[in-house]
């Protein structure tokens, strides 16, 4: 069984797809309107699951991205208020799986809790907790940031001191995120740890960040200055790497099979679920268009490609 059906075949399905193609990179240019769902895209044709995955009978746990799929900026994507308290209603569990680092799990649960979806910080795993947990785990004890508040707190939460400026030399690793302020005088400090031998830590490769009406660049970018600097890739802990899904699983003793990734990006959240064997379904409301999904290579093509979360819920609550 697959989310979504076309009442008027493979032609029927086409239509559907070039609908939602129109790109999610032009509609977020002006604010998002869109209205209530009124139909389900159906998948691409031959978008079966993939390697280890198997059809579940019921979808019991939905782990959700944020940015693009809950919201964008600073505003709910229309439906998805009303779609997650469904869910839970329904007795599915919920979480929110975030590749952006600038707030605290705590912060992002008060963002939630403000737009109308009650929400704690268990119920949130993000890359700069991922990262802090990390760097504990790893038995390192003084970092270099390259972030935002969120990423400095959540390190500090598990007692790794962060250092200044001038201390960034004997740090033991350099942990970059998204970072809106960004000098030259961080980068030169970054460079200075790495020719030391600092490890050096990523929390994700996001190209863009979305917004209410424009694509702004993403932490990938930062990323991709320090590793110059550093002359070797990074140690990455958010998606596409499995590593926030597969904790999730975990703490909630989800089988694969009874799971499911909801995402607006290919190259993140579908291929993180891919390489988890964990069903995924492509939102429309964030960064990657349904002719994207088509053209997509195999390890990131989703299982099934909806509208927004509207249309997400409808087809998970369907299931028997």
């Amino acid at each position: 069984m697959r989310y979504g059906h076309s009442t008027s075949g493979t032609r029927g399905t086409q239509r559907l797809l070039d609908s939602g193609a129109t790109g999610a990179r032009s509609r977020l240019r002006r604010p998002l309107t869109l209205p209530p769902c009124e139909r389900t895209i159906a998948p691409r044709p031959g978008a079966e699951p993939r390697g280890p995955k198997a059809t579940p009978h019921m979808t019991k746990h939905l782990i959700l991205d944020l940015d693009g799929v809950v919201y964008n900026g600073e505003h709910p994507v229309p439906g998805a208020v009303d779609s997650i308290a469904r869910l839970r209603r329904s007795g599915r569990v919920v979480s929110f799986c975030s590749n952006n680092s600038t707030r605290t799990r705590g912060g992002f649960a008060a963002k939630l809790t403000s737009m109308g979806i009650p929400a704690v910080a268990g119920d949130i795993l993000n890359s700069a907790y991922a990262a802090a947990r990390w760097v504990s785990s790893a038995g390192l004890s003084r970092a270099f940031v390259i972030g935002e508040s969120g990423l400095v707190e959540e390190l500090t939460d598990l007692g790794i001191e962060v250092l200044d400026l001038q201390s960034a030399p004997s740090a033991q690793c350099i942990v970059v995120g998204l970072d809106r302020g960004l000098t030259y005088e961080k980068l030169a400090a970054a460079q200075r740890a790495l020719a030391a031998g600092a490890e050096f830590i990523a929390t994700n490769r996001d190209s863009h960040l979305p917004t209410e009406t424009e694509m702004l660049p993403g932490s990938g970018t930062m990323v991709a200055a320090v590793e110059v600097l550093a002359g070797r890739p990074p140690t990455l802990l958010g998606k596409p790497e499995p590593h926030m899904l597969e904790s999730l699983l975990s703490e909630h003793k989800t089988p694969r099979g009874e799971a499911l990734v909801v995402g607006d990006r290919l190259d993140t959240d579908i291929e993180c679920g891919n390489r988890a064997g964990v069903e995924s379904a492509l939102v429309l409301t964030g960064f990657n268009t349904a002719e994207e999904a088509e053209n997509a290579p195999a390890r990131q093509t989703p299982t099934h490609v909806f509208r927004d979360l509207c249309e997400v819920t409808e087809a998970a609550l369907s299931r028997p």
